[in-house]
């Protein structure tokens, strides 16, 4: 095991013991939204929400986690599990319109993603969020 995926683990349970409920607010990206003939706008399609664990850090925390990127150091960084409070897997979230809403009901973009998995299974995945 090296060291990259013991951080993981580690990272992962304190999550799981010590992360706030979020509302992750997933966009339905492969319809597209329906279309109205009449009016010819593409209505976003209702999104699906999952109650999450994730743990919030100001950008000047979290910044060295999302590899390669530049993050705002007006957004913050996000770590989040994989899976809803139920246990179920979601889709990877995506910049194209997906919201997290905090427990104190604060509303966020994603901005940037980033998955971290061990054999193919994602485990975590660190979003930059802001407004």
């Amino acid at each position: 095991m090296t060291i990259s995926s013991d951080m993981i683990r580690m990272a992962y349970k304190i999550l799981t013991r010590e992360g706030q409920v979020v509302t992750l607010s997933l966009q339905d990206i492969a319809s597209g939204g329906d279309y109205d003939p009449s009016t010819g706008i593409n209505t976003p399609s209702t999104p699906v929400t999952h109650s999450v664990k994730a743990v919030k850090f100001d950008s000047s925390v979290g910044t060295q986690a999302l590899v390669g990127t530049i993050v705002s150091s007006a957004d913050s960084v996000l770590y989040m599990l994989p899976t809803n409070t139920s246990g179920v897997s979601f889709r990877k979230p995506s910049p194209t319109g997906d919201k997290v809403i905090l427990a104190s009901g604060e509303s966020y973009r994603v901005k940037l993603v980033q998955e971290y998995n061990i054999s193919n299974s994602p485990i975590m995945y660190i979003l930059s969020i802001g407004n």
